[in-house]
């Protein structure tokens, strides 16, 4: 771990993960960009590219799930499923334009989120 003034003290363990997420820093647009080209052509970069693509849009599974949260499904469950959300974005790159992952993301993590919170809808928790 970090120094001591890293360390990060809350009962609430979304805080807790926000304050870790904003240590991430985001990505430009042509980084992303770059990171995608390297994870179509699956060259040897691409599983950094992918890692690093995922944790710079965790964030925005957070802004989304906290969106989507009613109160009938515990909000870090949903985060865990925007994340999967997150997941099946990466792996669906064939329709995403370079420099606009967050967009296509948005959908994926989007359905796993409706999905999750109406579980009558969908495949429920």
């Amino acid at each position: 771990m970090g120094d001591a003034d890293d360390t990060i003290f809350c009962d609430d363990p979304v805080q807790v993960y926000k304050a870790e997420l904003a240590r991430i820093p985001p990505l430009d647009r042509t980084e992303e960009a770059i990171c995608i080209q390297h994870m179509i052509a699956e060259d040897e970069m691409a599983e950094n590219c992918r890692k690093r693509l995922i944790e710079a849009n965790l964030q925005l599974v957070v802004t989304l799930a906290e969106r989507h949260h009613s109160g009938r499904v515990p909000i870090l469950d949903l985060i865990q499923k925007g994340n999967l959300g997150l997941l099946q974005a990466a792996q669906a790159l064939s329709d995403c334009l370079p420099g606009s992952f967050s967009t296509h993301a948005e959908k994926f993590i989007e359905r796993a989120l409706i999905d999750a919170a109406n579980p009558e809808r969908g495949t429920p928790l």
